[in-house]
């Protein structure tokens, strides 16, 4: 074999490494598992997504773990996510409230089902007195045991621009442990999906306690803000209200600024100026804090933006240029 393609076997070799570890594909501190294995982890995993959602809700968008954070899975954790993973539907709902930006649903679930879901993630059975008695406050995703309903999943639906979707999820073995890594996107909605930012790693066990023969042991958060990216908004096609934070003739500039104010805590939209008649006719690529259907609403979220920008103002899009 020669020099020439000795080389080109390098580099493929090489590159197909590097793909498949960017991918999820290949665990350098694992071996592979078989697919059976693989499956019942999985599904294992995917029974854990409503708790997901659930913390990175609760802190920041995720942004508190921006450095990779282990997750205590004591008895109320653990009952909390038991009670998320439950299945439920109209016919469980006890209570529904009408508010002015959307809907709060109250869902019992039954104390059994959270004895047995907990028996077969976790392999401890815990029941509703693990829970606490009341919802986190201003919490729009929860699981606790109402004084007057028993345990309950509660769900307020209201308009968060955000969404969480699951990538990638590998299973590898690493001595008597299975090691699930899921990568996943949470942010804003018109966000690059495919782009992972979040890494949530389960370590699980064999038990015969479960249905699907492992349980879950440690669990662990890491949020990644270098991989999220933003893009001109070129779905809006009605008018409205932007609070206008920042701007640039560079749409990779107006990316930087648009992670920036979303590094904050804040919803970054791009939107070019020349596609909107009372915005300037010269093409910028500005920065919006959300879109809003009336000023007044535009104006009640001002004051909190202008802290960190305060030149930030409130302005009209007209109709779009067409």
């Amino acid at each position: 074999m020669n020099n020439k393609i000795k080389k080109i076997l390098l580099i493929t070799l090489l590159f197909t490494i590097c793909f498949a570890i960017d991918s999820g594909a290949v665990s350098a501190s694992g071996s592979a598992v078989g697919k059976k294995t693989s499956n019942r982890l999985q599904a294992l995993a995917k029974e854990m997504q409503d708790f997901e959602y659930f913390l990175l809700m609760q802190n920041g968008y995720g942004n508190k773990y921006s450095k990779k954070s282990s997750i205590k899975l004591n008895n109320e954790y653990i009952a909390k996510a038991s009670a998320l993973s439950i299945p439920v539907s109209e016919k469980n709902c006890v209570k529904k409230e009408e508010l002015s930006e959307g809907e709060d649903y109250y869902y019992s679930v039954s104390d059994s089902a959270i004895k047995n879901a907990s028996k077969n993630i976790f392999g401890k059975t815990v029941d509703k007195t693990s829970m606490p008695s009341e919802k986190i406050e201003n919490c729009i995703y929860d699981a606790y045991n109402s004084p007057e309903y028993g345990p309950v999943k509660y769900e307020c639906v209201v308009e968060t621009e955000t969404t969480y979707t699951i990538n990638i999820v590998s299973v590898t073995k690493k001595g008597s442990e299975y090691i699930m890594v899921k990568d996943a996107y949470f942010g804003y909605w018109g966000g690059d999906h495919g782009n992972s930012n979040v890494r949530i790693t389960y370590t699980a066990k064999k038990s015969g306690k479960s249905k699907y023969g492992y349980v879950i042991k440690k669990m662990s958060i890491q949020k990644y803000d270098k991989t999220i990216s933003f893009s001109v908004d070129q779905y809006a096609q009605i008018p409205f209200y932007g609070i206008w934070c920042d701007a640039s003739k560079s749409l990779k500039q107006a990316g930087k600024k648009a992670m920036n104010l979303y590094k904050k805590g804040f919803e970054a939209e791009i939107v070019v100026t020349s596609d909107w008649s009372n915005l300037n006719k010269e093409k910028w690529y500005v920065i919006t804090y959300g879109e809003y259907g009336d000023e007044e609403s535009a104006k009640e979220n001002l004051t909190r933006v202008k802290k960190y920008y305060p030149k930030a103002y409130v302005k009209y899009t007209g109709e779009r240029r067409s």
